[in-house]
């Protein structure tokens, strides 16, 4: 089982400050949800979890052990896995050929024994294995792209924005496959959302940013059903 947590962490992209003192926590084997105001911090929180900014001051563990200051692929190895919200699936390869990349630093062997696992996660996919994955609908490429990380068994799982730009209807698909990972596989899961009211229905924790600084931490049902923060930061009426 594997938390996340960070203290006092400051981070931005260069010498430029976008969170700051943020103190998070993201308990295992539960839904941590992220929410907030456009350009509040969100994603920098996230990036910052898997070494994709520039860490300023503050500690950041994953498991109990200190990942601040580490390159994305030594985080990746500690069990960290991060889905961007685009350019997540190679789509000129096959899905089965999306998944022998994903597992590229895996033994041959290894990687044909986890690769039924991979793609039994989501039997939608086994339909198009040999198709490319550039036909695939917006909902089935994030499918793909949790099938990949799952390949490398990770502990944690860093999602960012997967639902932006699907139909409400493949949105809340989405959102139930990463409920299903959470349960099937005890994977401790942070989910980074703009559509708040959605994405806290599947959250066991709700994390409120703005203007780079903490504004709520705690349970999803206390944020919704204040008024005040969710007119002000998440235009919630």
């Amino acid at each position: 089982m594997s938390s996340v947590s960070a203290r006092g962490l400051e981070a931005g992209y260069g010498a430029s400050r976008v969170i700051f003192g943020v103190d998070f926590e993201a308990p295992p084997r539960q839904i941590t949800v992220i929410v907030g105001p456009n350009g509040g911090g969100k994603s920098t929180l996230l990036k910052a979890v898997f070494g994709l900014c520039t860490v300023h001051s503050g500690s950041i563990t994953c498991g109990g052990r200190e990942v601040a200051g580490m390159p994305p692929h030594r985080i990746a190895r500690e069990g960290v896995a991060y889905l961007p919200q685009t350019d997540n699936v190679f789509s000129a390869l096959t899905v089965r050929e999306n998944l022998v990349m994903a597992g590229y630093a895996l033994s041959k062997a290894e990687r044909a024994e986890r690769m039924p696992g991979a793609l039994g996660a989501f039997p939608e996919l086994q339909r198009y294995e040999s198709g490319r994955a550039s036909v695939l609908s917006g909902g089935q490429r994030q499918m793909l792209a949790m099938s990949m990380a799952l390949l490398r068994r990770p502990a944690v799982m860093l999602f960012d924005e997967p639902t932006a730009g699907l139909s409400p209807k493949l949105a809340g698909q989405v959102l139930d496959n990463i409920t299903s990972v959470r349960d099937r596989f005890g994977i401790t899961v942070v989910l980074v959302e703009q559509n708040a009211r959605r994405a806290l229905g599947i959250a066991d924790r709700a994390f409120l940013i703005a203007g780079g600084r903490r504004v709520f931490d705690g349970p999803p049902d206390g944020l919704l059903s204040n008024p005040d923060l969710g007119r002000m930061y998440l235009g919630l009426t």
